[in-house]
């Protein structure tokens, strides 16, 4: 199994050396420009307004030729992709799938705006290669066990800037440092509504929200940008992202809070007491 991750994710191979999964990032398409995305993001700097990135879409062909790279590396011939909806319509994904059948299967997932559940995800399909390389597992099964792994889960946010980070046309921007240090702490439940907690420094709402997470959870985290003294209990999976990543220059973390039932490796995860130092 490969995994393929959009570099508009802010997610590297570093970030993912405990797995035991071949990963590639896929380099975002500027216009006009052959610079690194994060290159092209550390040269600029928004004083007023926000700035767009101009990230081009690919051409099917293109896609294609990008893919079939990897033909003689993926011997299991099972691609995951992790994709930016923002970035890459699945109309053509699904064309793409059409088109490198039977020699390759690609099993696309499109990337949330918490990256800390795409963290989770990629730490279950490395639990459960097993499972997911098995030539039974259908695309449609495929999906259905991601929805299992995924139920009941809540997450949390705090950031100077909640819609860029949970809104997609206002991710992949360039924004100003923020003025003043006023966080907002927000709660998704697992039915996905959103809930607005408070409004304070970023020390006073980390605090807050590890009281109310409480203890015995199982926590994926991401960090962009923040500084704090004490780690939530629980924590399985610490990934700190460059300043560069989308929302460009502004501060967050993000919480993932998956359901105990979601893996059978929980279990026996929080008996080994297993503590994850960032990465």
């Amino acid at each position: 199994m490969l995994l393929v991750i959009d570099e508009t994710t802010g997610l590297t191979e570093d970030h993912f050396l405990h797995t035991n999964l071949k990963i590639a990032i896929k380099l975002a398409k500027l216009k006009k420009r052959k610079e690194r995305l994060n290159e092209y993001i550390e040269k600029r700097r928004s004083l007023f307004f926000h700035k767009d990135v101009n990230i081009v879409d690919r051409t099917l062909q293109e896609e294609i030729d990008y893919f079939t790279q990897f033909d003689d590396q993926n011997t299991e011939n099972l691609i995951v992709y992790f994709y930016d909806p923002s970035c890459t319509a699945y109309e053509k994904i699904r064309r793409l799938r059409n088109v490198l059948l039977p020699d390759n299967r690609l099993y696309p997932l499109p990337v949330t705006t918490n990256l800390a559940e795409t963290c989770f995800l990629i730490d279950q399909l490395d639990q459960h290669q097993h499972v997911v390389t098995a030539p039974e597992m259908t695309y449609e099964r495929f999906r259905q066990v991601v929805k299992s792994w995924l139920r009941n889960a809540s997450s949390w946010l705090i950031s100077t800037n909640v819609k860029s980070v949970l809104s997609r046309k206002k991710r992949h921007k360039i924004y100003r440092q923020p003025r003043k240090d006023v966080f907002h702490q927000v709660y998704i439940s697992p039915s996905g509504q959103i809930v607005l907690e408070g409004k304070d420094s970023f020390s006073v709402l980390w605090k807050d929200t590890l009281s109310k997470i409480g203890k015995n959870k199982y926590i994926w985290m991401i960090t962009k940008g923040v500084e704090f003294s004490h780690s939530p209990d629980g924590l399985i999976r610490h990934v700190i992202l460059h300043d560069s990543s989308f929302p460009a220059h502004v501060p967050y973390i993000q919480l993932f809070l998956p359901s105990a039932s979601s893996s059978p490796s929980f279990q026996a995860t929080l008996s080994q007491k297993e503590k994850m130092v960032p990465l």
